[in-house]
């Protein structure tokens, strides 16, 4: 883990059970869990996530996974009159190189799309429980904007998009008001911007999920 977390360019996510502020959904979900990003030395805290599932979907098994920058389902990163793409199409694939030898190629190359692994679907089936307890696997897990009404999750790691800490981390415990744009649009996103504010895709870091 010591030689991945220095290498250049890569970012990486820690998802937390339970660690969260437990902030409920009108219908009954909880946002319980945290997710932490580590990018270009800054570490960004979301402690108003869940990686947990929509009641009836498998559960990722905790775990170290690769993740890139892409598209939601499969919408198309959609503009505006004033240039700039809708955040809320932005999300993170994840997926296991390991398990395709062309998806290592292609990461090994510099080469690797959000596309080429959305279509593998070797990389992205990846191991889960079922309801029941019993081994299974979850395809089209991503990490993406979660609801207000509903987590809306499907089994994918959410984060609500409705509040935003407004103090650093430095400054001690969380400073927690609702924002209009929310935590994913306003905070999340920002993470994957260049300097022309354009959005990243196809930049490819780890997402540990720790526990489950």
């Amino acid at each position: 883990m010591k030689a991945q977390m220095t290498e250049e360019g890569k970012f990486f996510v820690f998802g937390e059970e339970g660690m969260g502020k437990g902030v409920k959904t009108r219908r009954g979900g909880i946002y319980n869990d945290r997710l932490t990003v580590i990018k270009n030395g800054e570490i960004v805290e979301f402690n108003v996530a869940s990686v947990d599932p929509d009641p009836g979907y498998t559960t990722p098994k905790p775990g170290l996974y690769n993740v890139i920058t892409g598209i939601h389902r499969n919408k198309r990163a959609a503009k505006g009159s004033d240039g700039k793409s809708y955040p809320d199409y932005l999300a993170l694939l994840v997926f296991q190189a390991s398990a395709d030898e062309s998806i290592q190629k292609k990461m090994k190359g510099g080469n690797l799309t959000w596309e080429d692994v959305r279509n593998s679907d070797r990389a992205r089936r990846l191991p889960a429980w079922e309801a029941n307890g019993r081994d299974g696997d979850i395809s089209g897990w991503n990490m993406h904007a979660g609801g207000t009404e509903t987590l809306g999750s499907e089994g994918c790691s959410v984060i609500m998009n409705g509040l935003i800490n407004i103090r650093k981390k430095s400054e001690g415990d969380p400073d927690w008001r609702p924002d209009l744009e929310g935590d994913y649009s306003r905070v999340f996103m920002e993470l994957f911007r260049d300097k022309e504010r354009n959005f990243i895709y196809n930049l490819v870091g780890y997402y540990f999920l720790l526990t489950q």
